[in-house]
């Protein structure tokens, strides 16, 4: 599955014309058959650094926050042997904290990224992609750190419960797509700062599913992107 957000990015990335102008079309999905031939060659390259996981046939590759991110509250309800009164309380305890959690960490990532940007328009790009894949690292790292916590309040059978569950009911829901934007960025460096220019200003960016571009820095993810959340 290729994301409408990143063909967008790849033909914008390129001095043409095409199909993903600075105002595309609200909602539509543009087919790659749409796009210029020197678009589908950065396309083809990008595959190259693109890795898939579907969680109905690999659940244990998806990680622990892929599985529980905005879902504690609904766990706390579910009927899963092992799962003590006291858990499923912790759980909905942390289902009321969870948006207020998921969106500091947000607000710090996106400040961070608004600081890459300056540096980026102000002409110093060397360590642009550098800076973007370790603000992302601390994202992930601090949301992770998050779901652990929540998993490890648990007693012992509540989270052997909790992990076989959401291993068996919740990852066959979850597709998955990881770029390594680094090694792009190495191979096709002009296109990488071309990307993340392009995610610098919300104006350019591909609109969200309201018709719209985004608005918030974090919208733009250079890690990965996916279905099933």
């Amino acid at each position: 599955m290729k994301s409408r957000l990143l063909t967008c990015l790849m033909v914008a990335a390129v001095p043409l014309s095409g199909v993903c102008a600075e105002k595309p079309e609200p909602n539509r999905i543009y087919s790659m058959d749409e796009v210029p031939a020197e678009v589908r060659a950065i396309a083809a390259k990008m595959a190259i650094h693109q890795k898939k996981i579907v969680g109905a046939m690999d659940p244990d590759s998806l990680p622990l926050s892929d599985l529980m991110r905005r879902r504690l509250a609904a766990l706390s309800t579910i009927a899963e042997p092992g799962l003590t009164t006291a858990d499923k309380q912790m759980l909905a305890s942390y289902g009321e904290t969870e948006d207020a959690v998921l969106t500091e960490i947000g607000a710090k990532a996106s400040a961070r990224f608004g600081a890459i940007c300056t540096q980026l328009n102000g002409g110093a790009r060397a360590d642009a992609i550098h800076d973007v894949l370790a603000m992302q690292s601390a994202e992930e790292r601090q949301t992770a750190e998050f779901y652990q916590s929540v998993l490890t309040s648990l007693s012992e059978e509540g989270q052997r419960a909790l992990t076989s569950y959401l291993r068996r009911v919740i990852a066959p829901r979850i597709t998955k797509v990881t770029v390594d934007f680094a090694g792009f960025a190495a191979e096709l460096p002009e296109q990488a700062y071309a990307q993340l220019s392009i995610a610098c200003d919300p104006a350019r960016r591909a609109p969200n599913a309201s018709g719209t571009p985004g608005e918030v820095p974090g919208d733009v993810r250079f890690g990965d992107y996916g279905t099933g959340y």
